[in-house]
């Protein structure tokens, strides 16, 4: 959403419109907004991914989950819990942000770490059945 060294946000307006949401980066958003616009098994409908990365602020927490899942839900498109995901990503498991803030990571979130690319921890709180996180929520 922003460059850190300038604080400049990245904006892409038609989208936003699109989506039915404003993006504001001076707020809670988290580092990256992905969207993918035709998720598998979901025809139709869009699942947005909300990315922080642990090296320029803190994780995605219970808190700022919730502050984004009524972000989303405010826009005009009314979007539910399960049309959003969202990632923790770090640089390793054992680096110190890794154990220092994956006992604060919102339930139903993911980690996800550079050293292991094709793993993705899911924390799972047992009221759905766990899932890849294209077909989740």
């Amino acid at each position: 959403m922003s460059d850190s060294a300038s604080k400049q946000p990245f904006r892409d307006a038609p989208l936003e419109r699109a989506l039915g949401i404003t993006l504001d980066a001076a707020t809670l958003l988290p580092d990256v907004v992905l969207v993918d616009l035709d998720p598998p098994g979901r025809p139709g409908e869009v699942l947005l991914v909300f990315v922080e990365v642990v090296a320029s602020d803190g994780p995605v927490t219970e808190q700022r989950q919730r502050a984004l899942l009524d972000l989303i839900a405010a826009s005009p498109r009314r979007y539910r819990p399960e049309d959003a995901a969202f990632v923790t990503a770090y640089m390793d498991r054992g680096g110190d942000p890794a154990r220092r803030t994956l006992p604060a990571l919102a339930w139903r979130s993911f980690a996800w770490f550079v050293s292991e690319p094709d793993r993705l921890l899911q924390l799972h709180d047992g009221t759905t059945a766990a899932k890849r996180l294209a077909a989740l929520l």
